[in-house]
């Protein structure tokens, strides 16, 4: 996919573009459904991980080092 000269430029003006039918909407209901599920099945009890910019503690964090291969979320 190819952008045009005034998608570049919204993009350079607002930092981000609306690409319209970029996926369909099955899809996207799809995607929202298994994020749904996603969430709703997660239990907060299995992984307690804090994470900070500031700090360098998560270094060391065993869920940290070893998530690398799982989708995580944060909230």
């Amino acid at each position: 996919m190819l952008l045009t000269q005034k998608q570049i430029e919204l993009f350079e003006q607002d930092g981000y573009l609306i690409l319209e039918d970029f996926v369909s909407l099955e899809a996207c209901e799809s995607l929202r459904e298994r994020a749904s599920e996603i969430v709703e099945d997660f239990d907060p009890t299995d992984s307690v991980s804090f994470f900070m910019t500031n700090e360098q503690a998560h270094h060391s964090d065993r869920y940290f080092l070893e998530s690398g291969d799982k989708i995580c979320y944060f909230f």
